[in-house]
């Protein structure tokens, strides 16, 4: 019933989660047996301290390839009175006070009636948006970051790298309607540190530029190893998230599968040009592919 991805020390003893919150857990999935509770290596150390000593505190609850949430149980000061409680959270609730994804109560019988209410899986629709934006975010990070770089990379006492700087700022501060490209003039004279970050700067502009076109799919690899892909769709200002899941990587259509794997021997962050960028993600792996068959080496 209880999955724990915790590294534990050879011949440590294997510590158990908090027994009101086991009570707790097992009445929802006596009502919900298609529900899957784990301790991620992330929430090893969060522990509280109980008769009989110290337990684990915080247990995801899962269904299918989603995580639905996660409830734990600890000390909590309030008013200046320290109280054990139960702490449900999900993206599900929504409140206006507090902490605006969770439900905090001393209550058992309440943890389990809002964990039931609660705790329902997402739409693939849904899903998908949720993920699009999360990579919007992820890969603007990225961007702006080598923009940085780059700006951070000339000596502003050289001639040369001020022209290529120049040109630079010129190219960004454009409609972004083409990928950048430095004259050979400028490539030739500039030092090394800032071709290579005008190097990694145009591919991941090119990247950028191509998810920002939805010509790019986002696939994410969920909890349970199946996947998401997700293809952002616009017609007459109406935005549609056409997402498909699959049960494994072979069911992915082969360019973009080919580029998955590509992708998961390169760094976190480090874009290929026409193949894609490997983003960071929480459980799995999350990439934005370009779309096409072309698989270049840059």
């Amino acid at each position: 019933m209880f999955k724990i991805k915790i590294d534990a020390k050879a011949g440590a003893a294997q510590m158990q989660v908090a027994p009101p919150l086991v009570n707790v857990l097992i009445r929802v999935y006596n009502q919900i047996p298609s529900l899957k509770f784990e301790v991620v290596r992330d929430d090893a150390e969060r522990t509280v301290n109980l008769e009989g000593g110290d337990f684990l505190h915080k247990v995801s609850v899962n269904q299918g390839f989603q995580t639905l949430g996660y409830v734990s149980y600890k000390r909590r000061s309030h008013r200046g009175e320290e109280k054990l409680t139960f702490s449900v959270h999900s993206d599900n609730i929504q409140k206006k006070r507090g902490t605006r994804h969770a439900v905090v109560t001393e209550h058992a019988s309440t943890a389990v009636k809002k964990i039931i209410e609660f705790f329902k899986p997402k739409g693939l629709d849904v899903l998908g948006k949720d993920v699009y934006d999360e990579v919007t975010c992820a890969i603007n990070n990225v961007y702006w970051k080598s923009e940085r770089e780059m700006r951070y990379a000339y000596n502003r006492q050289d001639e040369a790298n001020i022209m290529a700087m120049g040109f630079a700022i010129d190219t960004i501060d454009s409609d972004g309607s083409a990928p950048v490209a430095m004259p050979k003039v400028l490539t030739e004279i500039v030092n090394d540190k800032l071709r290579e970050a005008w190097h990694t700067f145009d591919i991941v502009y090119s990247v950028r530029n191509a998810f920002d076109n939805h010509n790019a799919v986002v696939i994410k690899q969920m909890r349970d190893g199946s996947y998401l892909m997700v293809d952002k769709v616009t017609h007459n200002k109406s935005v549609q998230y056409n997402t498909q899941h699959f049960s494994s990587r072979e069911e992915i259509v082969q360019p973009y599968m080919d580029k998955v794997s590509m992708l998961q021997f390169t760094e976190v962050n480090q874009a290929v040009r026409d193949v894609g960028i490997r983003m960071q993600a929480e459980e799995g792996g999350i990439y934005v592919i370009v779309n096409g068959d072309i698989l270049t080496d840059s």
